[in-house]
């Protein structure tokens, strides 16, 4: 998943602890997160952290809102690789 690609390498979990993670890190993007914000939100304070997949478990089960978008006009609203719906004065780009 692209957002245990974006953190840092002292994140970094096994195989198995990753696609435990998948459904909460895909209920995070479609909730409104960003690839990116998540990463970044996920990644805070690395210092000691042991083991990565059970804090990484706690901050996703603990996420607050997701941040807003900082161009109101376009912004992503999906992240999930392959499927983002981009908005551009609050209409889906490319739909009739």
């Amino acid at each position: 998943m692209s957002v245990l690609h974006a953190i840092p390498p002292q994140w970094t979990v096994s195989s198995r602890d990753g696609r435990a993670l998948v459904p909460a890190l895909e209920a995070a993007l479609v909730a409104g997160w960003t690839t990116e914000t998540l990463a970044e939100h996920l990644s805070r304070q690395p210092e000691g952290v042991r083991p990565p997949a059970r804090v990484l478990t706690r901050r996703l089960a603990g996420l607050p809102e997701p941040p807003t978008p900082t161009h109101p006009d376009c912004a992503v609203v999906r992240s999930l690789p392959g499927s983002a719906i981009a908005h551009h004065h609050g209409h889906p780009v490319g739909w009739n």
